[in-house]
């Protein structure tokens, strides 16, 4: 839980988003700060935008557009 909420905290700090505002472009930039040791918070990502977009937060577009950045390769 502390890993999200930091998440989207970084995310606000940055970028001045708040999750119903999230850009594709702000996403790219999260993701290339990831490296391929960081599985369980990747795990994590995908959990949560998926949970954004089930509880209609986000839509189902941005959604995929964001797994598809951090979908295991």
């Amino acid at each position: 839980m502390a890993y999200v909420v930091s998440l989207e905290t970084r995310i606000y700090a940055r970028t001045l988003e708040i999750p119903k505002n999230w850009s594709i472009e702000t996403w790219q930039m999260i993701a290339g700060s990831f490296d391929s040791g960081m599985v369980k918070e990747k795990t994590i990502v995908r959990a949560l935008v998926q949970f954004k977009a089930d509880e209609r937060v986000i839509d189902q577009i941005l959604a995929n557009q964001i797994l598809n950045l951090f979908a295991k390769k």
